[in-house]
């Protein structure tokens, strides 16, 4: 046991986003017999993710509430650790690990691109000073995760990154979890079962585009009063999104439900989830809903998804956000084959052995 590799999971937080829980089911899938995993969590503000973490790895916080201010206590928890591998997935650690690391360079460090870097600089999500310290760190990893193959290319075309230090692995899903999530839960519909429901799963936030979605229904619902549509998560566009509802007498039909701990039976059990977004990386609530043999529609935002949906089979893509085509696809939902293909996991205890010994 003590020739085991120690792993060092960096988050900011354990809040409930797809970087955030992709990460901590990467962390479970490894082998404890091969690796001594450890989460750490820069604040101890968000604990959604904790009860997902496996009993057998080490959680601790640092209690430090902003990124920008960990770069000094996150060191001094490096060299306390000592790991062979830091992971990270979400820029701002990314930084600031890429940072710690051109000084303390007894680590071996991975950081996983959460986003598409060109939609990042489209949607001006960076300014053109962190697109510069992007460029100038990013070399200075070992490994670089891209979710899809067009976001590799990305990275390496839009960072001026070599392609051979960008791997492309697609996100894990644990699904044991999701089934037990699933199979200890009953329909949660149990209420609406004469109408036909459908979900929203995520941020409540500009790129996710949850007010476009919410027009979209608005028409489906004027020529079919039976579609319901739940909101499943929060963020800053909550109140305008419920101002909306109620000013256009859509109470009866979409629904805001909160965050939901356990999504999951909420994918199982609707009719279709729904994806507005403007961007996406890869997005995991797809894979999620594939697996629990769900059909998606959703805009057309990222190249990936026109690998993951088979227009007419599994869902729909709606192309340059087309209100009118979004509205058509939903209402002909049932015209969908419902085939799905079978979802398989990267091994990661492969990728760290092979790659980082």
């Amino acid at each position: 046991m003590s020739n085991r590799k120690k792993i060092l999971f960096v988050l900011p937080t354990l809040n409930m986003g797809g970087a955030e829980k992709v990460t901590v089911n990467i962390a479970n899938s490894l082998d404890s017999n091969i690796y001594n995993v450890i989460v750490l969590s820069l604040s101890s503000e968000f604990k959604a993710l904790e009860g997902y973490i496996n009993s057998d790895i080490k959680l601790e916080y640092l209690n430090i509430k902003r990124v920008r201010y960990s770069i000094f206590f996150l060191f001094w928890k490096i060299a306390k650790i000592k790991p062979d591998i830091v992971f990270s997935s979400l820029l701002r650690t990314n930084i600031v690990l890429l940072l710690i690391k051109l000084y303390y360079s007894r680590f071996k460090l991975v950081i996983r691109e959460p986003s598409m870097p060109s939609a990042f600089i489209k949607n001006k999500i960076i300014s053109k000073k962190t697109l510069y310290l992007i460029k100038f760190l990013y070399p200075f990893a070992d490994k670089i995760i891209a979710q899809s193959e067009y976001m590799r290319l990305d990275i390496s075309k839009t960072y001026n990154i070599k392609l051979d230090k960008i791997k492309y692995l697609s996100n894990f899903l644990d699904k044991k979890k999701i089934l037990a999530n699933t199979n200890s839960q009953k329909n949660p519909f149990y209420r609406y079962k004469t109408s036909i429901n459908f979900v929203y799963v995520g941020r409540l936030s500009d790129e996710k585009n949850p007010l476009f979605l919410a027009e979209v229904f608005k028409e489906v619902v004027k020529i079919n009063n039976k579609f319901n549509l739940f909101f499943i998560g929060t963020g800053v566009l909550e109140g305008e999104l419920i101002d909306f509802i109620y000013k256009n007498n859509l109470e009866n039909n979409i629904h805001t439900l909160g965050f939901k701990l356990n999504p999951h039976p909420y994918i199982k059990y609707a009719d279709g989830l729904l994806l507005p977004s403007k961007w996406e990386g890869m997005p995991n609530v797809v894979l999620e809903s594939f697996f629990l043999k769900t059909i998606v529609i959703a805009t057309n935002s990222t190249p990936v998804l026109s690998d993951m949906i088979d227009s007419g089979v599994n869902g729909f893509l709606v192309n340059n956000f087309n209100p009118k085509e979004y509205v058509k696809y939903i209402l002909n939902y049932s015209c969908l084959l419902n085939e799905f293909k079978i979802i398989d996991n990267i091994n990661y205890n492969i990728f760290f052995k092979k790659y980082l010994a």
